[in-house]
């Protein structure tokens, strides 16, 4: 179990949530959740468990400074994470825009921690001098949705049909944060 944060600097408290930078020791913990998260069949493009050599690539490319990885822990342990991610990788002309992904445990879901960690999220891609975030999310996820929206992400395209869930055919919404706007996230 982890030991309640410090006030000096490091991890940040939000209500009964930890979140820090991930590191290589949360490998299997991030594994673990989103392959939890891939059984529920609802939130990722993703139908079968990942093998743990997938996450450790995955892991390294979030350990690059511009890419960075959040992790939120709470009692029980990891409750979520949150990324970003190149768009379109090796197109240098997309090089200002990524993507962001939050991904979180269904015990931590309602209880403020996507808000905190996507907005901790945007705030490092405009650090880290990106201009654009983009979030892509099945148009059946009304939660997400109303959490991208509620801090300012506006819809900037829809993909319908694009996904054959286990319940059934859905599509995609992409929404964009124009961080060069000045803009912050509400």
């Amino acid at each position: 179990m982890d030991a309640p944060p410090p006030t000096d600097g490091g991890p940040r408290s939000r209500a009964s949530f930890w979140v820090r930078s991930g590191s290589p020791e949360d490998l299997h913990a991030l594994w673990a959740l989103y392959n939890a998260i891939v059984a529920e069949g609802l939130f990722t493009g993703h139908l079968d468990p990942l093998p743990l050599s997938d996450r450790c690539q995955w892991l390294e490319e979030h350990m690059d400074p511009r890419f960075p990885l959040l992790v939120a822990h709470d009692a029980e342990g990891l409750a979520g994470y949150g990324t970003l991610s190149p768009w379109r990788a090796g197109r240098r002309a997309l090089d200002g825009t990524v993507e962001a992904s939050v991904f979180l445990a269904p015990r931590a879901r309602g209880r403020g921690l996507g808000r905190t960690l996507l907005t901790e999220i945007v705030y490092k891609a405009r650090a880290i001098g990106h201009e654009k975030v983009l979030a892509v999310v099945f148009d059946t996820n009304a939660a997400s949705l109303g959490l991208l929206e509620s801090l300012g992400f506006e819809r900037w395209g829809h993909l319908p049909g694009t996904a054959r869930l286990p319940a059934g055919r859905c599509g995609h919404f992409m929404l964009g944060f124009d961080l060069l706007s000045g803009g912050a996230v509400r």
